[in-house]
Formats: C-alpha cells, sequence, structure tokens
C-alpha cells in the first residue's frame, strides 16, 4: 500500500493511510430477514460503512476484483461525507466540508480498492465534479500512479443553463485508472465491445454528449421506486443514467464471471445496468455493492428542513427495493438475492 508519488500532501495524510493500513475485526452477517443466502450467489449487497466492508472483503481474500466504480459524495452543498478521525466524535455526514476533510475520507477506501482490484486487468473508474476534480486527479495519481492513468472522459451531465449562476458547470468527470496499464492495454486492444445488439464500440471519444442527465436518469427510479418514496422526492437522489454505466461498463471490457464492485452503491443504478449489459452481450457478472444506510429524512432535511419524511427509510433500503424489483421482473418467480450487513459499531 505504498503511494507511489507525493504530489499531494496535507497534514493528516499519514493518518489517513494508517486508517487504512489498520486491520478490522468486523465480520459480515447476513440479513435473513431480507434474503436467502442461497439464491444467487452473484449478487451481494452490503450495508455498512464501506471503508469496514473493504476492509473486510480484503481480510476474505478478495482481491479479485475486475471492476471498481466509485461515485462518491462530490463534497457539495448538497453532499455527505463520513468523518473518519478516531479522535473526533463520529458524525458521519456532513455537507460542504474542506477539501481536505474530503481527501481523509477518500484516501483510505481508495488506497483499499487499489489493493483489492485484479492485477492483470483490474481497472477503477470514477466519477466527480469541478470541485475536487483536481484533488481527486491527484490522489489517484499518488495511489495508482500517474503511469497508469487510462484516461479522462467528460460526460454532459446536465441540459440547460441554471438562471441563478453566472457560469454553469453541466458535465461531471470519470477518471480511468488501470491497476497495470500495460496488461490492460494488451488486453484491451484485442477486446471487442458491444453496447447493444446493433451498436458496437471498439474505440472511445473523451467527451460524451450523447447520453441522458442527471436529470433524465431521476425518471428511471421511478418505476421501481414509487411506491415507497413520493416521486416529488426525487429531485434529492442523484442516480447516474443506465445509458451512461452502460458505456462505462462496456469500456471496461468484462468477461465471462468478472467481478464488479459498486463503493457508493446509492440506490443501485449500476447493478440495474450491469444486469441490462449481462442480457445484451450473454455474459454472467458477479456484483459487491455497498451502501451505508443513511436515512433518507436526513438528506432532504440538510436540503430542504420543511419535509416531513418516514424516519426509518434508509438509502439502502431502496437499493432493496430497486434490486428486488429489478430482479423480480427478469426472474418472477425466484426474485431473491443474497443481501449482507456488516457488524455495527
Amino acid at each position: 500500500m505504498s503511494q507511489k508519488n507525493s504530489l499531494l500532501s496535507w497534514k493528516s495524510k499519514n493518518e489517513s493511510l494508517r486508517l487504512a493500513l489498520r486491520p478490522s475485526n468486523k465480520e459480515f452477517i447476513v440479513d435473513t430477514s431480507r434474503t436467502n443466502p442461497k439464491t444467487n450467489m452473484r449478487f451481494q449487497f452490503f450495508e455498512g460503512d464501506n471503508l469496514d466492508v473493504l476492509k473486510t472483503l480484503q481480510k476474505n481474500n478478495q482481491s479479485s476484483v475486475n471492476l471498481a466504480f466509485v461515485d462518491p459524495p462530490y463534497n457539495s452543498r448538497n453532499d455527505f461525507i463520513k468523518n473518519d478521525s478516531p479522535t473526533k466524535t463520529p458524525s458521519y455526514w456532513n455537507s460542504g466540508v474542506s477539501h481536505k476533510r474530503w481527501l481523509e475520507m477518500m484516501h483510505p477506501r481508495l488506497v483499499l480498492v487499489h489493493e483489492l482490484l485484479q492485477e492483470e486487468r483490474g481497472l477503477l473508474i470514477a466519477t466527480i465534479d469541478e470541485k475536487e476534480f483536481p484533488y481527486f486527479k491527484i490522489l489517484l495519481d499518488n495511489i495508482f500512479g500517474e503511469k497508469n492513468f487510462v484516461g479522462t472522459v467528460i460526460w454532459k451531465s446536465m441540459e440547460g443553463i441554471k438562471s441563478n449562476a453566472s457560469f454553469t458547470f453541466n458535465h461531471t468527470y470519470c477518471l480511468i485508472y488501470a491497476k497495470n496499464f500495460d496488461k490492460y492495454k494488451q488486453f484491451h486492444s484485442q477486446s471487442k465491445f458491444a453496447l447493444s445488439n446493433t451498436y458496437q464500440l471498439n474505440r472511445f471519444e473523451s467527451v460524451w454528449t450523447d447520453l441522458s442527465s442527471s436529470v433524465q436518469a431521476r425518471t428511471e427510479l421511478l418505476e421501481s421506486l414509487n411506491k415507497i418514496i413520493p416521486e416529488q422526492y426525487f429531485r434529492f437522489l442523484n442516480p447516474k443514467p443506465l445509458d451512461l454505466l452502460h458505456r462505462i461498463l462496456s469500456l471496461s471490457a468484462l468477461q465471462e464471471n468478472d467481478l464488479v464492485l459498486d463503493l457508493f452503491a446509492g440506490s443501485g443504478s449500476l447493478f440495474c445496468a450491469l444486469t441490462q449489459y449481462s442480457h445484451l452481450i450473454r455474459k454472467e457478472f458477479r456484483y459487491f455493492g455497498i451502501q451505508y444506510p443513511l436515512k433518507i429524512s436526513e438528506l432532504i432535511k440538510k436540503q430542504n428542513p420543511e419535509i416531513i419524511f418516514d424516519p426509518k427509510l434508509t438509502v439502502f433500503d431502496l437499493l432493496v427495493q430497486r434490486v428486488t424489483y429489478e430482479l423480480g421482473k427478469k426472474h418472477a418467480s425466484n426474485p431473491n438475492f443474497p443481501a449482507y450487513i456488516i457488524e455495527k459499531y
């Protein structure tokens, strides 16, 4: 877990690295109330702090991740990150914190992701916006090494111009790193990609303007989630559109039975895209999704204190609901899947 260079530094960087190295004594506990653990072990969902989950996966020798997708809190006014400092009272969600605090949160998690990636074809794809992009890029250079940087994709994530802003940032960055760029490049050059039965894609441009926007992505949640969350509250969620995720999956050149790790699973958009992609190219994949049980009421309260919402409903509940619905459409007679929880503090 050595750092590749020292381009980026902050006062507590060594402590955040020690946090990644510090072993976990936690174990996974099957949530028998929500799943039959004997069914479909290709899909596993972990409810808890992704730092603990990553440590436990590493402890259990799960170092064979082919694609790690990281869609973290963007550290904007409406996003939330965790305080991992062992010297402070835990306060899991905080909004709009300093660059230093954001780096403290991301650093140990990315170090562990790097360790879990497969050596031959392991790939990380991470999304971020303008605020943390320069820091995020250098942090990933530190961890993966600049020579393993594959490229940056710019996705036009928003249509139109904000009326209350002098300059509208309507794009999102997708940073791509290989565990070993030389080996990845060799494999990538020999691979064929298919996004659908009719659309073949062998090379990728770095600016994507032909995909759905963030607003359109919210409508994709309606069918599977409007039974438990009213439509007017979907504006508080920030999923990625399925066609964007299809393209990301195609770019990663997944092979039969490869493992996809979703570090911030949210409401399950990547899982839904993966099942669709699996059907299109006729290959089966494995999926590990991690999501902290953030209460929806806390998420909404930060943005609109006047809204009263179910105090027990969490983002992980939304993930379970959506996955159950999507699997139910494809396997109506047996929609069960293994959902795991990690031991709580």
